[in-house]
């Protein structure tokens, strides 16, 4: 399947269907129009880019370039001025090698204003596909972002779960500890208590160095 626009493909098509070095000449060219009129600009038929003539075996020494990429009527202007013919000046002028990077391919039919529209409308599609493109990439960086910062978030939870789950079983176990020492305390109060003979033995037992002595 062909990935280029349509315009841009049919616009290749056209350019295929001359020659090499027939390219960037204005003969071959849809920018090379005469004028008819004050508002009107024909198209030049393939009998006149070949001989020079129109239907009418007129030479059209009004030929001139639609998008103004060459001056057509100033070459013309000055070769007439040397003695030669309109027609060889025409032939001349239309058919030099010009390498012209405004070239369009002249389509059978088709007035000057018909290809500059059409090639209007190729770079319009051509700048809307790339923004599409553009847009597309964006969009899929910003996929491929939101994808890492949920991986990331997905790591950082599992991180904090972790230490939450090891500070439960650190805190549990000196609960546990707390507890036990609590106990103990009190059976040694309640020992104490119910036994007041016991209570400086054990408290000696506990601390030889602070413990009271017991009472003569």
């Amino acid at each position: 399947m062909d990935a280029r626009p349509p315009l841009r493909a049919y616009y290749d098509r056209a350019v295929a269907k001359y020659l090499p070095t027939s390219q960037g000449r204005c003969s071959t060219c849809g920018f090379l129009a005469k004028a008819v009129s004050s508002t009107d600009d024909a198209e030049i038929r393939a009998v006149e880019r070949d001989t020079g003539y129109d239907a009418y075996n007129r030479v059209p020494t009004t030929f001139f370039c639609y998008v103004n990429a060459q001056p057509i009527r100033d070459e013309l202007a000055e070769i007439l001025q040397s003695g030669r013919t309109e027609q060889e000046a025409t032939l001349e002028v239309i058919q030099k090698e010009r390498k012209c990077e405004d070239w369009y391919p002249y389509r059978p039919g088709a007035s000057p204003l018909w290809h500059y529209e059409d090639l209007r409308l190729m770079l319009l599609e051509e700048a809307r596909a790339q923004r599409e493109n553009e847009l597309a990439s964006v969009q899929a960086q910003i996929q491929a972002d939101h994808a890492a910062i949920a991986s990331d978030s997905l790591r950082i939870a599992q991180a904090l779960k972790e230490a939450q789950d090891a500070t439960g079983r650190f805190t549990t176990r000196w609960t546990y500890i707390a507890v036990g020492v609590a106990i103990a305390a009190l059976l040694l109060v309640a020992v104490a208590y119910v036994f007041p003979s016991l209570g400086p033995t054990v408290g000696h037992a506990i601390n030889p160095v602070w413990a009271p002595s017991p009472r003569p």
